[in-house]
């Protein structure tokens, strides 16, 4: 009996229902990211070309030192052997920027440096005197700095890049002197430097570079302000960005460019955060070596002394500014943001982009049969781990009879899981239909549940009673069973029984 009991209870426990106590709560949403301090920001995935997320994307903007990128891509397209080329500068290499507080590595007159030293300077450091040099060596035979930036301009065009005008290669702004772009331009110029400029790439990537000394000249510590891809940052780190270029500039303000990717094979992407808030809290822009290292003695070991006083204005006669004098001079371009007293909001702006890109999109292959696109993990029952999406059945007409589908991407968003309830029909997401050769144009539909989060009152009861059917089965072998058990035991008894008696009385009749 106490065997019939144990199995009695164990029945019990298993038919008990497994009730849900999670609370309904607003079905899935597709926010963005609000409440950004930069004037123009733009988002966007490689695997698709797709903007992601957008403010103000087409809106003018100053270059500022990002400029330097163009200046380097260019650079790059002439020169094949950057580390054994050398640059030498002169009187012009200080127009426009001697005795003002932008970032430079104190190039001297007359000094020389391999032109893979002042790409680093530039790429990492925004050096201002080591895009000039490089303008000069780079523009035409006689160093016209202004055929450079012909170069800069004819490239930008190349690029598709139809709201970008140069006027200087260092990216050098003021009252009359002003390079404009837009966030989508910049994204242009940085997929391409991505994509086919590994070189570069790799070089903003870098924590800092050091400029060798040789014969008088020091060497100096350029240091990359991109605090995301910097572990002494601190909280700006982010594990997964690299490169390509931050400046804080009193004038254009805060800018970054960006590159993310959380996963080998997963989604990437490319952003870039125009005119935030001008940081005053970042270290002096000039002082872009380690302010804390001391200046490592010339390789001739000669005793020279180091000067941190401002190279003097130019020769008289001397041209008057490193500008392209061609290039418009618009009066409508924003200056900076006012500065902050915080540290710059770009790099958590940044983050939070990054983030929720990594949360709620996914790139997916789309189904032949217009089936499942993806499962989303579901937490509102323990019986059903994840809830099954595809497209809205609209989505069928969307793709041009003869369409390879294997060439068609998907680009997903969705929440990472649903914890509420989900009905057959619901909307839980978004989808572009990027057709090869015309993303420029992609189709947004709605990804929708294939399935219930949990059954219909109907089928629940029936389950239940199934269950509950199949509970008295078990429970009723079970009882068969343990009747079976006693009633062969009292067969044996009887049995065993009989047979004492007949020995007995075999026994009895043999004594007579």
């Amino acid at each position: 009996m106490k065997k019939a009991a144990l199995v009695f209870l164990c029945v019990l426990v298993f038919i008990l229902p497994l009730g849900s106590c999670s609370q309904k709560e607003e079905l899935y949403r597709a926010d963005s990211p609000d409440g950004l301090k930069s004037t123009a920001v733009c988002l966007v995935n490689l695997e698709t070309n797709q903007v992601i997320y957008e403010k103000n994307s087409g809106k003018y903007c100053l270059t500022g030192a990002l400029a330097q990128l163009m200046a380097a891509l260019v650079v790059t397209d002439e020169c094949l052997n950057p580390a054994q080329t050398m640059a030498e500068s002169n009187q012009f290499t200080f127009n426009g920027i001697a005795g003002r507080a932008l970032p430079n590595v104190n190039i001297e007159n007359k000094e020389r440096y391999t032109v893979d030293e002042l790409l680093n300077a530039m790429v990492l450091g925004s050096a201002y005197d080591a895009a000039n040099v490089l303008a000069q060596s780079f523009g035409d035979s006689s160093g016209d700095p202004k055929a450079f930036v012909a170069k800069m301009n004819k490239k930008a065009g190349d690029l598709g890049m139809t709201n970008t005008q140069y006027t200087t290669a260092s990216g050098l702004c003021n009252e009359t002197i002003r390079s404009n772009t837009t966030a989508y331009d910049t994204y242009l110029l940085a997929r391409y430097i991505y994509e086919n400029r590994q070189v570069l790439f790799d070089m903003s990537n870098k924590v800092n570079y050091t400029i060798a000394a040789r014969e008088q000249q020091f060497s100096y510590k350029v240091t990359n302000k991109n605090a995301l891809i910097d572990a002494a940052s601190g909280e700006y780190k982010y594990d997964y960005a690299k490169g390509i270029k931050f400046i804080s500039d009193s004038v254009a303000g805060d800018c970054l460019v960006t590159f993310a990717q959380k996963e080998e094979g997963g989604p990437s992407y490319i952003l870039v955060l125009l005119s935030a808030p001008y940081s005053s809290s970042e270290i002096p822009p000039q002082n872009i070596y380690d302010p804390n290292a001391e200046k490592e003695t010339p390789a001739s070991g000669e005793d020279a002394e180091s000067s941190s006083e401002a190279i003097s204005q130019e020769d008289e006669g001397a041209p008057a500014a490193f500008a392209a004098s061609s290039a418009p001079v618009s009066s409508s371009l924003p200056l900076s943001p006012a500065p902050t007293d915080s540290a710059p909001s770009v790099f958590a702006e940044a983050k939070t982009l990054f983030d929720w890109a990594f949360d709620t999109i996914s790139i997916e292959k789309y189904p032949e049969d217009s089936g499942i696109v993806k499962a989303i993990p579901f937490s509102g029952s323990a019986s059903k781990k994840e809830i099954r999406a595809g497209l809205d059945v609209s989505a069928k007409s969307l793709v041009p009879g003869g369409t390879d589908t294997n060439s068609v991407k998907l680009l997903c968003q969705s929440k990472s899981s649903l914890s509420q309830e989900v009905k057959k029909g619901d909307i839980v997401g978004s989808a572009k239909i990027i057709i090869p050769g015309d993303e420029k144009a992609p189709t947004t539909v709605n990804l929708v549940a294939l399935e219930n989060s949990s059954e219909s009152k109907f089928f629940a009861a029936l389950k239940q009673a199934l269950l509950v059917g199949l509970a008295l089965l078990i429970l009723a072998f079970c009882v068969m069973v343990v009747i079976r058990f006693f009633n062969l035991q009292k067969a044996r008894k009887r049995r065993e029984a009989r047979r004492r008696r007949s020995r007995a009385a075999a026994d009895k009749s043999r004594l007579k």
